[in-house]
């Protein structure tokens, strides 16, 4: 039997993986906010979740991301609307993920494994996680991830990320 190919599965699924565009900007920062707000509030608390949003989530600052060259940023579109994004970089050998998210009422859609099969394939793919997000571990997890150490990091003003550091190493054929 034929595997389906990413783009196969996509329009099979009903959405499209496409690279972020200066026009999805602002959609894109509405769609995180909404994203953070809903899933992170009871992790880390609104006032963290504001502080973030303010420092990585805004229009312009994703635009600066965008722009980055050394960043691959892509989301899926669904009826014309963003309903998830992704974006990485290479660091030290390893597909480095620094932005994965799906609106609520998408996950289960396969729109967060369409968005990890568009990043490369040839370097182990390695995120930090917050050690208390259960949901998003346990995707991780079904999709062959392992945590390989545990990280607290700085942020500022009073926040730190509490994190796991998951990596999924590549294959052998």
């Amino acid at each position: 039997m034929r595997r389906m190919t990413l783009k196969e599965e996509s329009l099979h699924r009903n959405f499209s993986v496409r690279v972020v565009q200066e026009s999805d900007l602002e959609e894109l920062s509405a769609l995180a906010h909404r994203i953070w707000k809903q899933h992170y509030t009871p992790i880390i608390g609104s006032a963290q979740v504001e502080y973030m949003l303010g420092l990585w989530y805004g229009a312009e600052f994703l635009g600066k991301q965008m722009r980055d060259a050394t960043r691959q940023f892509l989301l899926v579109e669904q009826a014309e609307q963003l309903k998830a994004y992704i974006q990485s970089s290479e660091q030290n050998g390893a597909c480095f993920i620094h932005k994965l998210y799906v609106a609520p009422e998408c996950q289960g859609q396969g729109m967060g494994k369409a968005l990890l099969g568009a990043l490369p394939t040839h370097l182990p793919l390695q995120l930090r996680v917050n050690r208390h997000n259960d949901k998003s571990i346990a995707f991780y997890k079904r999709y062959g991830f392992t945590v390989i150490g545990e990280d607290v990091l700085d942020i500022g003003d009073g926040y730190t990320m509490d994190d796991y550091i998951m990596k999924k190493s590549i294959l052998a054929s």
